[in-house]
């Protein structure tokens, strides 16, 4: 199979990222920020796929354009109906507060896997689906937690294990 890599501009991945995705396409991009760790690293590759009928639950990561800040893979931490319209709160793992509400006209894909190292972590399995809930669940108390541990000298080792 060959691989091919583009360089291109934000504007140019969005519109990319969205005809291929449309034509029912695979996209697979290197992650850029600090936003979904622990669960997504600056520089894991991800593996975006059409929703299609696919019904967005909490938990899951979507690829969606964001008013604000371009195109951002967040996780859904709750779905609401607002004037009749479904709507979902996306939040980033690491981030204090969530984006704005979403429509599902903004979602481009939905996240299935990444790629550290030599790892693959594939989000579609019933176990990474569970851990996803129980983030959503528990990260009021996790994530405090996690980056407290993170900046001790014990956590670092184990985790370059």
């Amino acid at each position: 199979m060959n691989h091919s890599i583009l360089d291109v501009n934000s504007e140019e991945f969005e519109a990319l990222t969205r005809d291929l995705l449309a034509e029912g396409k695979i996209v697979r991009f290197r992650a850029r920020g600090f936003s979904m760790r622990p669960f997504i690293r600056n520089g894991d590759l991800l593996e975006v796929q059409p929703i299609g009928d696919y019904q967005v639950k909490i938990g899951d990561i979507i690829l969606f354009k964001s008013l604000n800040n371009g195109l951002l893979a967040h996780r859904i931490i709750k779905i609401k109906v607002v004037n009749d319209e479904t709507m979902y709160l996306p939040q980033g793992d690491s981030n204090r507060h969530p984006d704005l509400l979403i429509s599902s006209a903004q979602f481009l894909g939905i996240v299935v896997s990444c790629k550290r190292d030599q790892k693959n972590f594939d989000f579609t399995t019933r176990a990474q689906l569970v851990i996803s809930r129980l983030w959503v669940l528990f990260s009021p108390l996790l994530k405090p937690l996690y980056f407290f541990l993170s900046g001790t000298k014990w956590f670092r080792g184990i985790r370059s294990n």
